[in-house]
């Protein structure tokens, strides 16, 4: 055991003033956990010596959607945050912003916007599954809408528009099938605005 705590109201405390991690540990030697949490109930939260975490629940309270990181094509620039994307068929990996109405390349919406962020954030540095957009692919997630095929009311699917970015309430499901990009769980009667949606491709 390198350091043992006993009594009190908390066993270790680690405070930093610096630009360094308040706490570091290394394995040199060993094949034990690098970190483990236990209870009188047993083991309940550990990471092992290959970095795998290990817990029985995880509970995400500072976002709520699952998103992928990938990199987007847009003309105009960097897209913002709630702007809807869509498979770019020239380059394999990558989305670019919708543009056509009911596209069936639909692939999220890049998380962000109202404030509300990514829940949980997948990607692999320097491999096809990265990029410069966290692109919300299940969850709830504000999104740029535009009532241009009518307003748009909760539970209304929505699908791509012919307006860059933006999601419109879909009037025909068949004509749809294969581009709905989800719910929509809030209004919006006139013009464009965001609206939040409960992600769900189909």
């Amino acid at each position: 055991t390198g350091l043992y705590a006993y009594g009190g109201m908390r066993g270790i405390y680690a405070e930093s003033r610096g630009i360094g991690p308040v706490i570091e540990a290394r394995r040199s030697l060993g094949t034990g956990h690098l970190i483990l949490a236990a209870n009188e109930q047993g083991n309940m939260f550990w990471v092992d010596n290959s970095g795998v975490t290990h817990t029985k629940v995880l509970e995400i309270i500072g976002g709520a959607d699952l998103a992928e990181r990938f990199d987007v094509g847009f003309d105009g620039g960097t897209p913002e945050p709630g702007t809807v994307v869509c498979i770019d068929p020239a380059h394999e990996g990558r989305l670019v912003v919708s543009r056509e109405p009911r596209d069936r390349r639909v692939a999220g919406i890049i998380s962000g916007a109202g404030g509300l962020n990514a829940g949980m954030l997948l990607g692999q540095s320097g491999a096809a599954a990265d990029g410069a957009h966290p692109v919300a692919l299940s969850g709830r997630v504000y999104c740029r809408a535009t009532a241009a095929n009518g307003p748009i009311r909760p539970g209304d699917l929505l699908t791509t528009s012919s307006v860059p970015g933006r999601a419109m309430r879909v009037d025909d499901p068949a004509a749809a099938a294969g581009a709905i990009l989800g719910k929509a769980m809030g209004s919006l009667a006139e013009g464009e605005a965001l609206v939040l949606v409960l992600v769900g491709l189909q």
